[in-house]
């Protein structure tokens, strides 16, 4: 019969780990506007070098990004808050409203944001891939 004797100590990666080898999860999200027979509408339709999306407090500006063979709006978590009202503003005639519904989890590494759903319009729209999501304008 053998005696086992384990030994744990902590050490110096535990208490602080190297954050500059973990890949965190992405910070931002994607609108994919289309139309009701699913052609991309920005940069087609809807065309400026950035978006306003803004409340009665802040405003921010959204970029484009190619995506494939199209192009989407990029907004970023951090700039975001939850469950807050936000105008987009499309075109001089054309401004919709979004509401943001996601959840911060902070890490030692990285801040998660977890998104349940986009509010467009007053209708909820989920997720088609992760962080992205497509929009419809009829």
């Amino acid at each position: 019969m053998g005696l086992f004797v384990f030994i744990a100590c902590e050490g110096e990666e535990d208490k602080y780990p190297d954050c500059s080898l973990v890949l965190c999860p992405p910070n931002t999200v994607l609108l994919d506007y289309r139309d009701s027979e699913d052609n991309p509408l920005i940069n087609t339709v809807f065309v400026k070098d950035s978006f306003k999306l803004f409340t009665p407090t802040s405003t921010q500006y959204l970029k484009i990004r190619l995506q494939g063979d199209h192009y989407e709006l990029e907004a970023r978590y951090p700039d975001l808050e939850t469950e807050t009202t936000y105008f987009l503003e499309l075109s001089d005639t054309e401004t919709d409203t979004l509401v943001f519904n996601f959840s911060v989890l902070q890490s030692t590494c990285c801040t998660d944001y977890n998104i349940d759903s986009i509010t467009h319009n007053g209708t909820a729209v989920t997720e088609t891939d992760t962080h992205r999501f497509v929009l419809v304008k009829d």
